[in-house]
């Protein structure tokens, strides 16, 4: 609701399946088949990591190799009302899974609430194996986390995507979700959520008073971190 045109569009990664309808109505039924493969799927990959995870025990290669299960966003089952690709900056389209397992973990098997971006790999690979940190890395490393669940390395987390002749850059705060839509000539477009109240991004409540003091604080924190945007066709 009040998103801005350029910010709500899904992709078409259903119409390639054998017995989608032209239209893109999909029947009740298709929806279940479609999720049921969909968990499948994940079920398989799932116990195909279980085996490696077991070869590195028998083997002995569990002591010092360092484990990083890492996916892309996956699609959307329903979410919105769509089904497939995602093409947008709301949080269904731009969280993915990241597990990390180290070699004699004292936080094995618990969950963390701190913000992590797949830039941030880089750095936490290199601290883990005792390497250098390169000048080029743009993220930060994710060992105190997993030295401490409760640990916070990152104040945000941000992701890019253009729509059109729209540049959306969102930023992913621990309370809330704020995308900026921009375009040269043309005022910004905003959108704004709330990650407790509002974990699906269904309800863009940037226009709404209350919450204007938020609204200049996350922009300014987003310039502070991106000063300029420009998006040019690869």
């Amino acid at each position: 609701r009040k998103a801005p045109a350029a910010a709500a569009k899904a992709g078409n990664g259903m119409n390639a399946h054998m017995g989608y309808p032209p239209d893109g109505k999909m029947s009740h039924e298709m929806k279940i088949q479609a999720l049921h493969g969909y968990l499948a799927a994940i079920s398989y990959v799932d116990a195909q990591v279980g085996r490696l995870m077991k070869v590195l025990d028998e083997t002995g290669l569990a002591k010092n190799t360092v484990v990083v299960f890492w996916s892309d966003h996956g699609y959307y089952m329903g979410e919105h009302g769509w089904w497939a690709a995602k093409h947008n900056n709301y949080e269904g389209a731009t969280r993915n899974c990241l597990i990390i397992a180290t070699p004699a973990m004292s936080t094995a098997g618990q969950s963390t609430m701190a913000l992590a971006q797949s830039v941030d790999l880089a750095p936490t690979l290199t601290d883990l194996c005792g390497l250098p940190t390169h000048e080029g890395f743009q993220g930060r490393s994710l060992v105190p986390v997993l030295k401490d669940a409760s640990a916070q390395v990152n104040e945000a987390a941000f992701s890019w995507y253009p729509s059109g002749p729209w540049l959306g850059l969102a930023m992913r705060t621990p309370d809330w979700r704020y995308v900026e839509w921009t375009q040269p000539g043309k005022p910004t477009q905003r959108e704004l959520y709330s990650t407790s109240k509002d974990p699906q991004n269904n309800n863009n409540v940037s226009e709404n008073p209350e919450h204007a003091d938020l609204l200049k604080q996350l922009a300014n924190q987003m310039s502070a971190r991106f000063p300029e945007r420009r998006y040019e066709k690869p």
